[in-house]
C-alpha cells in the first residue's frame, strides 16, 4: 500500500503483478523432513534472511504456468525470499506484463523458471451483464485460481431471488454453453443472449463451482425479461460509476 501511495504521489499509476499463484508459509524443518527440500537450503535462506523459520510454498497455481502446487519458492531474480510474501509481491509488481525468474525447490531438486507475470489491474471486472435475474461476469484469473477450475466460460456470481436462474441453478456457476453455442467469455455470452426473447427456452451447460462434483450439467429455463431484462454494465473511470446499456 505504501508503494502504491508513493507512486500515486509521484504521478504514476501503481502496477500489481500477478504470477497466478497462491502461496502459504511452510516450516523449513518440515520442508526438509517431508517435502524433499535440500538440507542445505535453510542455511542459505537464514544467511540472507536471519531469523526466518519458514519458506513460501505454492498452494495453488493456474495451469499451464511453470509454477506448480508443492513448489517451494527460494528466490526471485536472485533475491532470497524466505517467508516474506510482501517482498515476493513487490518483486512481482516490478515484472507486471513481463516475466520473472523464480528459483524453486521441486521434488528434491532446484529449478529456475521463467514465470509470466500478468498485470493484475487488466484482469479487474470492468464489465458485467444482468440477464433474466442472473449477474454474469468474466471468469477472471483470480476466480480461476480460487476455484481451481480452468475451463472457459462466463461466471454467474449470483441470481435474484425468484428469478429463473435462481430457481434453476445454484451459484456460483460457470456457464460453458448456451443454446448450443460455446461460451468462451463474457463477450460470447452477450452475443448469445442478445437475441433471446421473453419466455424463450434457454438450454445451457454449466459447472457448479460450489460443488465437489463439477462435471458439466445440462439444464434449461424460461427467460423472464419482463422483470429482469438484459442490461450491460460498464465501468467509467472518469465518472467513477457504472454506465448501463
Amino acid at each position: 500500500l505504501k508503494d502504491a501511495l508513493y507512486m500515486l504521489k509521484a504521478g504514476a499509476l501503481p502496477k500489481r503483478g500477478d504470477p497466478g499463484v497462491k502461496l502459504a508459509p511452510v516450516l523449513l524443518s518440515e520442508a526438509v523432513k517431508n517435502l524433499g527440500l535440500n538440507p542445505l537450503a535453510p542455511a542459505r535462506i537464514l544467511a540472507a534472511r536471519p531469523g526466518t523459520k519458514r519458506a513460501l510454498q505454492v498452494e495453488k497455481a493456474l495451469p499451464p504456468g511453470p509454477l506448480a502446487p508443492g513448489d517451494i519458492v527460494l528466490s526471485v531474480d536472485g533475491v532470497v525470499i524466505g517467508e516474506d510474501s510482501y517482498l515476493f509481491d513487490k518483486l512481482m509488481d516490478g515484472h507486471a506484463g513481463g516475466e520473472a525468474e523464480v528459483e524453486v525447490a521441486r521434488n528434491g531438486s532446484t529449478e529456475t523458471l521463467k514465470v509470466p507475470v500478468a498485470e493484475a489491474h487488466a484482469a479487474k471486472v470492468l464489465r458485467f451483464v444482468s440477464f433474466s435475474g442472473g449477474i454474469f461476469t468474466p471468469y477472471t484469473p483470480e476466480a480461476r485460481l480460487e476455484t481451481g477450475e480452468n475451463s472457459d466460460g462466463v461466471l454467474m456470481v449470483r441470481a435474484d431471488k425468484g428469478s429463473p436462474f435462481y430457481r434453476s441453478v445454484p451459484g456460483p456457476v460457470l456457464f460453458t454453453s448456451l443454446n448450443g453455442e460455446k461460451i468462451k467469455d463474457l463477450e460470447a455470452f452477450e452475443k448469445a443472449v442478445s437475441g433471446i426473447k421473453d419466455k424463450a427456452v434457454i438450454n445451457f451447460v454449466s459447472l457448479n463451482l460450489g460443488s465437489v462434483n463439477r462435471s458439466p450439467k445440462a439444464g434449461w429455463l424460461n427467460a423472464d425479461l419482463k422483470f429482469w431484462p438484459l442490461k450491460i454494465y460498464e465501468w467509467s473511470p472518469s465518472a467513477l460509476d457504472w454506465n448501463v446499456k
